[in-house]
């Protein structure tokens, strides 16, 4: 299902072991292959915190014929192709999180391309796939784009574009598609910024069921949270102190 992700296992010759990643599925559907897109580390992280030693290894030492181990594509976000629907989706990410939200806008474009999508991405830098999605803003009328750049560099974007990190108060409120109740809101992105996004979406009065997103934690062991269990817990913890 578009949305998901596999898990991906490498042997570590050097750590003297195996170590398995989960990567989001970047393209929709086929029966021939999975496409997954893969962020390197950077020097201070893959050193001292001991990130990236997966993915750098895929990068650097895996090419096209080579042989991985991976899963079958799984995970509770995703999108329902086995349920078509013509209600407004909102795509709502930040970093690595836009990844699913290609597979989802993909998929749409091409089994519902009158569906109405909305897609609102934060990046610090450069945004991945950036001539991909603006070739598709201009081909699909109902697809509707808003991206954040903290430092934004490359060349200017055609679709509209806001300084900073990503707010959605600073957007129109119809591209959020707040006024239509049967919408549905797919977030993704670091665990803060998720919650942030459904305190927002909830003030705003959208139904928790209609907001979907998932936590997980690389390597081997995988967890999944209710953001909105999250939300509610600190909401209690805070009248209880007062």
């Amino acid at each position: 299902m578009p949305g998901q992700y596999v898990s991906v296992r490498v042997d570590l010759a050097a750590k003297g072991h195996h170590q398995s990643r989960q990567y989001a599925l970047s393209d929709a559907p086929r029966q021939d292959r999975y496409r997954i897109t893969i962020k390197r580390a950077g020097v201070k992280d893959h050193e001292f915190r001991n990130l990236g030693l997966v993915s750098n290894l895929l990068i650097d030492e895996k090419s096209s014929g080579d042989i991985v181990e991976l899963t079958h594509p799984a995970g509770d976000f995703f999108l329902d192709t086995d349920n078509p629907s013509n209600v407004p989706i909102v795509l709502i990410s930040a970093g690595i999180g836009l990844a699913p939200m290609i597979s989802i806008l993909n998929t749409v474009c091409q089994r519902s391309p009158n569906r109405p999508i909305s897609w609102f991405h934060g990046s610090h830098h450069d945004i991945p796939f950036y001539e991909h999605v603006r070739n598709t803003e201009r081909s699909h009328q109902n697809f509707r784009v808003n991206m954040f750049q903290t430092r934004p560099t490359g060349p200017g974007q055609v679709y509209t574009i806001h300084r900073g990190r990503l707010n959605l108060e600073k957007v129109r409120p119809a591209d959020l598609w707040l006024y239509n109740r049967l919408a549905e809101y797919y977030v993704c992105g670091p665990e803060q910024f998720m919650l942030e996004v459904a305190r927002y979406l909830q003030a705003q009065g959208v139904d928790s069921g209609h907001i979907k997103f998932e936590l997980f934690c690389v390597g081997d062991k995988e967890f999944k949270v209710d953001p909105l269990d999250l939300i509610w817990t600190e909401s209690r913890a805070f009248y209880k102190k007062t």
